[in-house]
């Protein structure tokens, strides 16, 4: 058969609860009026999943309730997943993601790209990936919640997520192209195991909090503005592609490498400022700088250098 169509809405209001639905290769489209349930849904094609007035759940069982090696839609009124075991369990070369209300609960079985996720109510976004990396290429919007999204491997982000409270990001390593952060009242928080880098056409803005990263290697900064303070910390170099670091307050830490370079200072416009680092430190301020209670600390050798670019204002302790 070209298409495999099964609607739950046509005959009855109840819930849809289906399983064992098989398409090697052609698309899936099944629609239920109130919650559809899944489970073993494979298709080497593409799937839509609609739930015109009520949530996709998962069936149960540790394998994936949805599996689609093309394009995987998704789009309900209450809900996709619950949290928990709960978590609707997926595998799809790529996701394109609609809710009206309440939230989302994904795992993410292996490699998978985000086309597309867009959360319109009340609700938080809870991603969760098992295995392999992930890209979102297309925007992640949570108009009234947080997100939270953890990849196993790398995280390539070439598209903006914007969310109305927290923003928290765990990932292997994370590259970030022409692309904004942004978390309207709450914190952006992000940790890497390994390398994280904005690139200059890139930023994170936190109108009402903090923006606070974390990376396993060398971490790679650029347009940041927070109403409450920027954390920064990392074992290797903390550099900047551009911008400016916007805060009342910002701390830098860099254990084993450099604060900037000597060619690209880090720019700060804060109130107050910590630094921190093991090798050289090229620090330039928009304005005045105040120094911080930790101060400023160069523990490497005697050829390090410590710089430091004031604005118009003044230096002061």
């Amino acid at each position: 058969t070209d298409k495999v169509l099964i609607d739950g809405g046509i005959e009855s209001v109840n819930d849809a609860t289906l399983a064992g639905v098989v398409a090697q290769n052609a698309p899936i489209v099944l629609s239920s009026l109130l919650d559809l349930t899944l489970s073993s849904m494979l298709t080497g094609s593409s799937a839509e999943f609609t739930s015109t007035y009520g949530a996709i759940l998962n069936a149960g069982g540790l394998s994936a309730g949805i599996q689609v090696d093309g394009l995987l839609t998704l789009s309900a009124e209450a809900g996709i997943g619950r949290t928990g075991t709960g978590e609707l369990r997926i595998d799809a070369g790529t996701l394109e993601l609609t809710n009206q209300s309440s939230s989302v609960y994904l795992n993410v079985l292996d490699t998978i790209e985000l086309a597309g996720v867009s959360l319109l109510g009340s609700g938080n976004l809870y991603l969760n990936q098992a295995l392999g990396d992930m890209s979102i290429t297309s925007p992640v919007s949570v108009a009234y919640g947080r997100a939270v999204i953890n990849a196993f491997g790398a995280l390539i982000v070439e598209a903006d997520i914007n969310t109305a409270r927290d923003l928290r990001v765990v990932a292997d390593s994370l590259t970030v192209t022409d692309a904004q952060f942004v978390a309207g009242r709450g914190d952006i928080v992000i940790r890497t195991r390994g390398d994280a880098s904005f690139d200059a056409t890139s930023g994170a803005t936190a109108t009402n909090g903090g923006i606070a990263i974390v990376s396993g290697g060398t971490l790679t900064v650029a347009d940041f503005e927070a109403s409450t303070q920027i954390d920064l910390r990392a074992p290797g170099d903390l550099l900047q592609s551009g911008g400016v670091l916007t805060a009342p307050v910002v701390r830098l830490l860099s254990e084993n490498g450099d604060l900037g370079s000597d060619l690209n200072p880090i720019m700060v416009d804060a109130g107050r400022v910590d630094f921190s680092s093991d090798g050289n430190i090229y620090i330039s301020g928009t304005d005045g700088i105040e120094i911080g209670r930790s101060g400023i600390t160069n523990n490497g050798g005697p050829d390090d250098t410590v710089t430091l670019n004031i604005g118009s204002g003044t230096l002061s302790s």
